[in-house]
């Protein structure tokens, strides 16, 4: 598994485009929190052990 930073330009968003469209990205989540219960999800975070990103929808 590898972790990829890339700024944000055309050159390296198509190049994440294209790692999507291609099915070579994967972002695991492990939980999805609305941002009412922000606070539970940075406790969550708080906690360690977490495997993938933990996010927020609005």
């Amino acid at each position: 598994m590898a972790n990829t930073w890339a700024r944000p330009n055309a050159e390296q968003t198509q190049w994440l485009v294209d790692l999507v469209a291609a099915g070579s990205l994967h972002v695991e989540v492990q939980q999805t929190f609305p941002l009412a219960e922000a606070v539970k999800a940075h406790k969550l975070l708080e906690g360690g052990h977490v495997r993938g990103k933990v996010v927020l929808t609005v």
